[in-house]
């Protein structure tokens, strides 16, 4: 199947993305223009149904259309338009975006070797303003932050003792 996207591209239903209703942030504000989102068109036809209609046609994109709701990556690594924004260097955004989407790509990452190789060496900025690999980077929990451990490089995180944040051990963290 072919989509039109926000740009006026005709591309294959599965080279594209929605922003799906479960997320609290948008993909779209993560992968912004170098990802093909569907027309607004698409989501203007829902918006004048239910919510669970809205949640049947996002269904439906997602699994029928093979509309991509998470960023695209595989055996061979990250999509371009996810390596362009894990390389961005915007550490905050990057790490805001691994844990509200964790749950849903981390299973995925798991079985793709190279991509889940690529998010762990992303370069981070920690708390003390250097560069690291993610794979290199400590989450700040209540026992090293007492253990005063100062020289370690500590991602700037909130509520850094939270599970959400547990993801990170596949990335070695």
């Amino acid at each position: 199947f072919k989509v039109v996207t926000r740009n006026g591209a005709v591309v294959a239903a599965s080279n594209a993305y929605t922003d799906y209703h479960t997320y609290t942030s948008p993909l779209s504000s993560y992968l912004g223009s170098q990802a093909h989102f569907l027309h607004h068109g698409y989501s203007q036809l829902a918006s004048v149904q239910s919510r669970e209609e809205r949640k049947k046609w996002d269904n439906w994109l997602r699994d029928v259309l093979q509309v991509h709701t998470t960023p695209r990556f595989s055996e061979e690594g990250l999509s371009p338009e996810f390596r362009q924004f894990v390389l961005s260097g915007d550490t905050p955004r990057l790490l805001e975006f691994l844990k509200e989407y964790a749950s849903d790509i981390m299973p995925r990452l798991r079985t793709c070797p190279l991509a889940l190789q690529e998010l762990s060496s992303a370069p981070i900025i920690t708390a003390s303003g250097v560069k690291q690999p993610l794979h290199s980077t400590y989450i700040p929990r209540e026992a090293l932050a007492a253990a005063d451990l100062k020289d370690l490089p500590f991602l700037t995180v909130q509520d850094p003792n939270s599970s959400p944040w547990d993801f990170l051990s596949d990335h070695n963290v």
